[in-house]
């Protein structure tokens, strides 16, 4: 395997992290605002 091909491997690699990552994020934070504003209250699961 070339540097060039590992390269790319890695920073496909690393892309595909970051926005899983964020997906996820950005999905249980949705996730956690409908919850709130169905039930009305504030509790906080740790």
């Amino acid at each position: 395997m070339s540097i060039f091909e590992a390269g790319f491997v890695f920073w496909g690699y690393l892309a595909i992290y970051i926005v899983l990552t964020l997906a996820y994020f950005g999905w249980m934070a949705a996730l956690n605002r409908r919850e709130s504003r169905r039930t009305g209250d504030r509790r906080e699961n740790g």
